[in-house]
């Protein structure tokens, strides 16, 4: 848990292959997934420079932890990139902490120093990686989850929690 932040509510894995990253951990008995393929990012910039990465993204949970696998499909520069170009085969990017109070957290991040990183819009969530990277897999990301989308990540973590292991292991989401 962080001082800061409160309790991470997400793992986040950059990977080369978003069906293999998946594969393995189904193999492992976590799922099922909610997949965004492509996932549009809305007034994405990576270190302030506005940016249109493409990206697909896939969601499962294990117990209350979330499982995001986030797989770029170009070389526009985000944090992802430059994760995939240090660490081809991909892995722990991020850690991820849902705030109601988004705008004061961030605030509060970037008074301690935190570099914004890269930061946009997702399914209408405001998001933000801080650049606080010491070792890979410490980037720090906030988002902006109020009670309704608190509700949808809840949604998720209760099919995992009811999820038989074998039915519907891969949930296609169209956001375009």
């Amino acid at each position: 848990m962080s001082i800061h932040l409160g309790p991470a509510n997400q793992n986040g894995y950059v990977v080369p292959d978003l069906d293999a990253a998946i594969d393995g951990w189904l193999g492992l008995g976590v799922g099922p997934w909610i997949v965004y393929r492509p996932c549009p990012l809305v007034d994405f910039t990576q270190r302030g420079v506005a940016q249109d990465p493409e990206v697909s993204i896939a969601l499962a949970n294990t117990g209350s932890v979330q499982i995001e696998l986030i797989q770029p499909h170009d070389d526009t520069p985000s944090l992802y990139t430059a994760f995939l170009s240090a660490n081809p085969a991909g892995g722990l990017q991020h850690l991820g902490y849902w705030t109601a109070d988004y705008d004061r957290v961030h605030a509060e991040c970037v008074g301690r120093g935190w570099e914004v990183g890269q930061s946009g819009v997702v399914a209408g969530v405001r998001f933000s990686y801080f650049d606080t990277e010491f070792h890979p897999g410490t980037c720090m990301e906030i988002a902006d989850i109020d009670e309704g989308r608190r509700a949808g990540m809840a949604r998720i973590e209760q099919l995992a929690a009811e999820w038989d292991g074998t039915s519907d292991p891969i949930r296609e989401v169209d956001l375009r």
